[in-house]
């Protein structure tokens, strides 16, 4: 609460709000945004049509570069959520 009338109070209040946002914002990463497209790219990889090819086409292959930036920005935040457990009050 005193955060959004502008006393930020002790180091323990913007801990705890540090790590609850880079938790939910990690959260959002995963779920929103790394699942759909790791299921679309699994689904044409699992086809069984699809398993003598050597290459992916142009759309999983955007699917597949997607989802290994968000890989990257998930593991960002989980890291800093780490550190923040570890820093903790």
């Amino acid at each position: 609460m005193l955060y959004f009338v502008g006393n930020y109070g002790a180091f323990t209040q913007l801990w705890f709000l540090g790590s609850l946002v880079c938790y939910i914002i990690f959260q959002i990463i995963v779920i929103c945004l790394i699942t759909p497209n790791n299921k679309k790219l699994s689904q044409w990889v699992f086809n069984e049509e699809n398993q003598s090819e050597k290459e992916l086409p142009l759309l999983e292959q955007s699917y597949l570069s997607r989802v290994n930036g968000l890989f990257y920005v998930a593991s960002t935040f989980g890291v800093l959520l780490f550190i923040l457990m570890i820093i903790k009050p």
